[in-house]
């Protein structure tokens, strides 16, 4: 895999999938540190399977929240916090794997096949915690330093 230079940083916002106004929206998910509140309604979660490529039950239990109530939230007018931490922590996983693998498409085959690092399970399935999360954020970083492939 080849270095990034600051420049070449692709971001998710940038997704075609992406409808114009939830750019933003995702731009701020990807720099919420959790000091600030953040208002972010519903809808977002209507982008949420478009950049994930992951089905609504998946991203659901990652929120951990039902499929009835993922669907029912995305009508409302602001989210609540801990689904607004939970989002933040994914779309930033997503946005280091599409820097390094250069796509979302490489970095879902990834997360989808069997790996050794992981007790040959796939890597999708530590998207469900924050600790799983950590687990894959730390693995990019080593491929992304070719320490681990």
């Amino acid at each position: 895999m080849r270095r990034y230079e600051e420049s070449d940083v692709l971001s998710l916002a940038s997704e075609p999938a992406l409808s114009y106004g939830k750019r933003d929206v995702i731009e701020e998910l990807l720099q919420f540190d959790g000091s600030d509140s953040l208002i972010v309604s519903g809808d977002i979660l209507d982008e949420i399977p478009k950049i994930t490529n992951l089905p609504v039950l998946e991203i659901a239990e990652i929120l951990e929240i039902s499929k009835p109530n993922y669907y029912r939230k995305r009508n409302e007018p602001k989210l609540e916090l801990k689904t607004i931490d939970k989002l933040s922590s994914l779309l930033r996983l997503y946005q280091k794997g599409k820097e390094a693998f250069n796509g979302l498409e490489d970095f879902n085959r990834w997360l989808s096949q069997e790996n050794l690092h992981f007790g040959n399970r796939l890597p999708r399935f530590f998207l469900k915690t924050e600790q799983g999360r950590r687990r894959l954020y730390q693995a990019i970083g080593r491929i992304e330093h070719g320490i681990y492939g």
